[in-house]
């Protein structure tokens, strides 16, 4: 039942979306703060401040953020770089990229106030740039408020009043964890690579991923697969086929396979009553504990993501 009242609030969100189309432009002249603004495009050595703006409540979306954080460290080494995120639970993802400050919007009806708030704290920065990666309503709307000689992210018709300096930008990188430092190539950065979308896990974190997933492994011979079942709207599978993707495996190896299903709380039983469960709140136990076993099989969710930035095998 929580399910299906959140996928019909999505889809009432898509049409609210769709109808208010029109007046987007209208809304960002309404409220763009231009008192710092500068017509054109800082140099380099003139940037000392830059806010990276993410507000995105999907864990998919905040970890395709880590490359283009990544790089712009890296692009504006003597400038101080910030980064505004949405919820406090989304900074563990970005731990380790050497950023100066990270701020949450709380971009919501609910967190208005903290919103508010923190625009007002941010508007005292006067920031030289803020780069969008994703030209996204909420990211525009914040921008459109916050003062920085200019703000930058890839052009969008409707959205120029609150990123004056967007960048025309096309890319042809595979993967969505990449596609956005086009806009960093645009401003005439060259890009450091490899490029890396992983997460910085420490040590300590991979030895007690280790530690943890020694209980769940099985003889040398065997294959030891990690399944979710967990996903939203139309992407979410019956119990059957995933019954039918098992035995696939199953059937096309002369190994062994031994199953074992990441639970939460919304797939609080096991596929199948042999199957060992394993269970976590905090995604980066998740990550590094995923990493230690053969392959991960999951549909387009958020695990999924965590798992190839945890650079597991996944299917």
């Amino acid at each position: 039942m929580k399910v299906y009242f959140k996928n019909h609030l999505r889809n009432f969100d898509r049409y609210r979306r769709q109808k208010m189309y029109s007046l987007e432009s209208l809304l960002y002249r309404l409220i763009t703060n231009d008192s710092i603004l500068e017509k054109q495009l800082l140099p380099k050595k003139d940037v000392k401040r830059v806010l990276i703006m993410r507000n995105n409540k999907r864990i998919g979306n905040i970890l395709f953020l880590i490359t283009f954080a990544r790089q712009t460290r890296l692009a504006y080494p003597d400038a101080k770089v910030d980064l505004m995120l949405t919820m406090p639970s989304q900074g563990t993802y970005i731990e380790g990229l050497g950023l100066d400050n990270i701020f949450y919007s709380h971009f919501s009806f609910k967190g208005i106030f903290k919103w508010l708030g923190l625009i007002k704290k941010l508007n005292t920065v006067k920031y030289d740039l803020i780069l969008a990666p994703n030209c996204c309503a909420s990211d525009s709307i914040t921008t459109a408020m916050i003062a920085s000689k200019n703000k930058v992210s890839a052009y969008n018709e409707r959205r120029v009043w609150a990123f004056p300096h967007a960048q025309h930008v096309t890319s042809s990188r595979e993967h969505a964890a990449h596609s956005s430092l086009a806009i960093l190539e645009s401003l005439g950065h060259q890009l450091c690579y490899p490029l890396n979308h992983n997460l910085p896990f420490s040590e300590d974190e991979i030895e007690q991923g280790a530690n943890l997933s020694r209980e769940y492994k099985t003889e040398e011979d065997s294959v030891d697969m990690v399944f979710f079942r967990g996903a939203r709207g139309v992407k979410l599978l019956s119990e059957e086929v995933w019954e039918t993707l098992l035995l696939k495996f199953e059937s096309g190896t002369d190994k062994k396979i031994n199953w074992i299903e990441v639970l939460s709380p919304d797939i609080k039983e096991p596929l199948r009553d042999n199957i060992k469960t394993f269970v976590t709140s905090n995604m980066r136990v998740l990550g590094t504990f995923l990493k230690t076993f053969d392959g991960f099989i999951c549909c387009d969710t958020g695990p999924l993501h965590l798992a190839d930035a945890a650079d597991v095998k996944c299917i």
